[in-house]
């Protein structure tokens, strides 16, 4: 049934394709990590995405999901995009580390966020 519904989507996506303009629009990276949901959802394409083309064991293919989500969250925070502008890099770090779990099912996204909001309010504030 999934199958059927997923293929008759995609019978229709060239319609949508064919009727776009000849400008193509520019990618802006910092749509995939605008919130925390988007980020996990970028980190678990993107693992599936590699798991596919280089044909990844199970083990290996946890260590790629946590090292994916620690290194986009520190690319994301040192080129400050989306929310990660507003963060340190110890509260970028767990977001990175939160993402891979919950991109790996480990923990539910609204859990993350409480626990990571719990553990920046555990961690002392630098004076500026």
């Amino acid at each position: 049934m999934k199958l059927k519904y997923m293929l008759s989507i995609l019978l229709f996506l060239p319609i949508a394709l064919f009727a776009q303009s000849e400008d193509l629009p520019s990618i802006n990276l910092s749509d995939y990590v605008s919130s925390f949901a988007i980020f996990v959802t970028t980190v678990m394409v993107l693992v599936q995405a590699i798991k596919e083309r280089l044909e990844v064991k199970k083990t290996a293919l946890v260590v790629l999901s946590w090292s994916l989500g620690l290194v986009l969250a520190a690319a994301a925070y040192f080129l400050k995009l989306g929310f990660f502008a507003s963060l340190d890099l110890i509260e970028a770090l767990l977001y990175g580390i939160g993402g891979s779990l919950a991109s790996n099912g480990i923990i539910s996204v609204d859990k993350v966020q409480m626990l990571i909001s719990f553990a920046v309010r555990l961690i002392p504030k630098k004076k500026k």
